[in-house]
């Protein structure tokens, strides 16, 4: 079995522990793209904590999974539960063994019900809880008034993932410190998928040298390391996605860690249909059996949430073909000024714009007005849609917007809802775009 090391998140976690240890009250967020590794790197601060601490981590992604995790939680803290619901004082470490005289019967519900007051009370300090949330954004919006004050008691101190960035801001329920947890350097993921190697099939180690310059195993690693950071690049820097993309590599490339299995992989990434296989795959596993394209498919099932809840159902279309039209540009990073050529060109393609949006399944029965259609497509609120989703990312260095490869290609090779006749019409479309971007960039440099 393959099993992934944790790398590149060094400097991140002596941040998020700076800010742990300046906290009275603490609440962190990790914001990221699904597969960034934002579970990850909670669980690996989780193993840097004191261990007399209370820990709960708390699948979120619905409703559901998280009253499971709370009822599990509650199960497994019975004994300092059925103290607290005795007697009304905290358990903490050293009362434990006492704590498990108390054996009168409590019903589930009570015991649920014991536990979420456990989390509302002004406990000693060593008796802190700390809850970890994983994937909060997937939790329904109906729940999310209910839970951010049953996790924002006195007692609690609360880190949560999400891929949406904007759920942390200032005055919002889960406001937060956040953090965000960016894809892997090229070197990172190099090293990542040096271990993941290392641990099915050791590497030989070289010490870099002169002499090493001419020696023929060195030169055969330098090869390696260049096309180990080619995978990397493929699959958008994504611990997730490389995992997976190793795995397919050892159970269907017959491999041997060497440059030829990655070439092969990266031959077949050239490939529609190679390409379509290594996103479909998953890993042997039975606890796990996500491809790479699922994490795609998890943030267009939220979009499609996400703006039929809260918009008209013609914006989650619009929405699609947005990232679609994107993805068939060929773009990794819209700088600002590309953004503002990109909106200006779909105002002057505007009834291209619509044939392809009335293409789609059901658009049709939701506005046939022309005009209504024209004004109601608004670009900024497509991208704010999409960044809530991680299928668009904003860099904060300078604001550009950044597509991911691995987003991008499974949104063009794996669609969702769309036909292979708008497929085409997706891609006209984006020549179109493009050529207008051109001449407008060409005629604006000549004045």
């Amino acid at each position: 079995m393959l099993t992934s090391s944790f790398a590149g998140r060094d400097n991140l976690l002596e941040e998020i522990q700076h800010q742990w240890d300046h906290s009275t009250q603490r609440r962190i967020a990790l914001a990221g793209i699904g597969g960034v590794g934002k579970t990850e790197l909670s669980v690996s601060f989780v193993e840097k904590l004191d261990s007399d601490r209370y820990v709960l981590w708390l699948r979120s992604s619905n409703h559901q999974v998280l009253q499971e995790d709370l009822k599990k939680a509650a199960r497994e803290l019975r004994h300092e539960l059925l103290q607290f619901y005795a007697v009304g004082n905290l358990a903490v470490r050293e009362d434990r063994d006492a704590a498990a005289s108390y054996v009168s019967p409590i019903a589930m519900s009570e015991l649920l019900d014991t536990l979420k007051l456990w989390m509302k009370v002004t406990p000693k300090d060593e008796s802190r809880i700390f809850i970890i949330l994983d994937d909060l954004d997937g939790l329904e919006p109906a729940y999310h008034e209910e839970y951010s004050h049953l996790f924002g008691g006195d007692a609690v101190d609360l880190m949560y993932t999400s891929r949406d960035p904007s759920i942390a801001d200032p005055g919002m329920l889960w406001e937060a410190t956040q953090f965000e947890v960016p894809p892997l350097r090229r070197e990172e993921a190099v090293g990542v998928i040096e271990g993941l190697a290392r641990h099915n099939h050791p590497i030989p180690t070289h010490v870099v040298s002169s002499s090493s310059q001419h020696d023929p195993s060195f030169e055969n690693n330098v090869v390696n390391r260049a096309r180990m950071g080619n995978v990397a690049s493929r699959l958008g820097g994504l611990p997730a996605a490389i995992t997976n993309g190793l795995h397919y590599m050892r159970d269907n490339l017959d491999s041997k860690w060497d440059p030829d299995c990655y070439k092969k992989f990266l031959d077949l990434w050239d490939q529609d249909d190679g390409k379509r296989n290594i996103l479909r795959s998953h890993r042997t596993m039975l606890k796990y059996r996500h491809s790479i394209l699922t994490s795609t498919e998890v943030s267009l099932d939220r979009l499609r949430r996400n703006t039929c809840d809260r918009l008209r159902y013609d914006i989650h279309e619009l929405c699609l073909v947005l990232l679609w039209l994107l993805s068939a540009m060929d773009l990794n990073t819209i700088s600002r000024d590309d953004f503002r050529l990109l909106k200006d060109s779909l105002r002057i393609i505007s009834p291209d714009l619509q044939d392809l949006v009335r293409s789609i399944p059901g658009f049709g029965l939701v506005s046939t007005d022309q005009e209504s259609l024209v004004h109601d497509f608004s670009v900024n609120c497509c991208v704010a849609e999409l960044v809530k989703v991680s299928l668009l990312t904003q860099r904060s260095s300078d604001g550009a917007w950044l597509l991911n490869p691995v987003t991008k290609a499974c949104v063009l090779l794996v669609p969702i809802s769309i036909s292979l006749e708008q497929r085409a019409a997706v891609e006209r479309l984006a020549e179109k775009v493009q050529e207008h971007m051109r001449s407008t960039e060409i005629a604006g440099s000549l004045f």
